[in-house]
């Protein structure tokens, strides 16, 4: 166990949320979503809905050192709030942790409020959690090395360093989607 947050004991009060199978109390996944017409913002899947972080931190929900990392992730994308490292995150998690918790010290102010904090994620829209430039990918497998070679029209699809160097190459951001 990580910490008192990945404890498998404790249950959150959205019940969606109880046994659930993939987003239980313990896994709070961050993304970027958005409610129908609404523009994109931050949120982490809890259940079968969606904590919107822009309606927390407008409600004031957050404080002290996870007041930063929540206005982060309520932008639409994620790039701000990976920049702050892990202080930022493990503060972050632990608050959220406290509002969504069965147990938590700041249940009631969240479940008061959780019609304008939880969204149906039947309802809602996923995008790309993050903005993303140039990077460098690298060939993992004979395969992806050889396909690679082909496709660039080499003479000798694999190049002759391939078992002995790390192959890497520029990529393409337009090619990253978000999936359905």
């Amino acid at each position: 166990m990580i910490d008192e947050t990945h404890d498998a004991k404790h249950e959150s009060w959205v019940k969606s949320a109880q046994g659930h199978a993939v987003f239980p109390l313990q896994n709070l996944p961050f993304g970027i979503f958005s409610p129908h017409g609404e523009a994109p913002r931050g949120g982490v899947a809890i259940g079968d809905e969606i904590f919107d972080f822009k309606a927390a931190v407008d409600a004031g929900l957050f404080s002290e050192t996870a007041e930063e990392p929540a206005v982060a992730v309520g932008g639409s994308t994620l790039n701000a709030f990976m920049a702050l490292g892990k202080d930022a995150r493990v503060a972050l998690r632990r608050q959220l942790w406290n509002l969504l918790s069965a147990d938590g010290k700041d249940r009631a102010k969240a479940e008061k409020l959780a019609s304008t904090l939880l969204h149906k994620a039947f309802d809602c829209t996923v995008h790309l959690p993050a903005a993303i430039g140039a990077y460098t990918d690298f060939n993992c497998g004979i395969h992806h090395a050889y396909n690679g070679g082909i496709r660039n029209k080499r003479a000798t699809p694999l190049n002759p360093n391939y078992k002995f160097l790390p192959e890497a190459y520029h990529s393409r951001a337009s090619s990253l989607q978000a999936r359905k």
